[in-house]
């Protein structure tokens, strides 16, 4: 329960701070923040989906566990 409240806490300053700085940053830097963010899921959703599909067995071969 207390992790929860953390987290939502945590929510609320993140979101609070980003709406007093945004006005404040150029345009270009608000682009490559969101960009960056972007890169960053698509890179842990890939790590995520080929940490499912393929598998390295204890003697080092790679083995296929399924398809998309």
């Amino acid at each position: 329960m207390t992790g929860t409240l953390v987290n939502a806490a945590a929510i609320v300053a993140g979101g609070t701070l980003g709406l007093c700085f945004r006005r404040g940053l150029p345009a270009a830097v608000q682009d490559a923040a969101m960009q960056a963010g972007g890169l960053g899921v698509c890179m842990i959703s890939l790590a995520g989906i080929l940490e499912q599909m393929l598998r390295a067995g204890p003697d080092g071969t790679i083995t296929s566990a399924g398809g998309m």
